[in-house]
């Protein structure tokens, strides 16, 4: 479904976007990260996909990438610290690297 839609039109974030949440979703996480690098290299400023970049990479324990794209999306978007602090893949991070995150 993806593939056709990316086809026709290949410069939608969230076709990339949608495509890396189903692929992290079946732990695909080094294809999840490529399709929201692509989403990224179409929009660089859109928390959103910072944010579910970081998730892929805290997945994959690539633990400083994902707080260097959790930054980026709290940098873009002050609001997505209330969705991090309850977000089940990121109590670790937050546990132990609290001194990192963005204030």
């Amino acid at each position: 479904m993806f593939e056709e839609a990316i086809s026709l039109n290949s410069k939608n974030i969230n076709l990339y976007n949608g495509r890396g949440i189903a692929l992290r979703k079946q732990g695909k996480l080094g294809e999840a990260v490529a399709n929201y690098l692509k989403a990224l290299n179409i929009q660089p400023n859109d928390p959103n996909l910072h944010y579910n970049l970081a998730k892929a990479y805290c997945l994959k324990g690539e633990e400083e990438r994902a707080i260097k794209e959790l930054n980026r999306a709290f940098e873009l978007n002050p609001e997505l610290k209330l969705k991090f602090e309850g977000d089940q893949y990121f109590l670790k991070l937050m546990e132990k690297y609290p001194d990192k995150f963005v204030t």
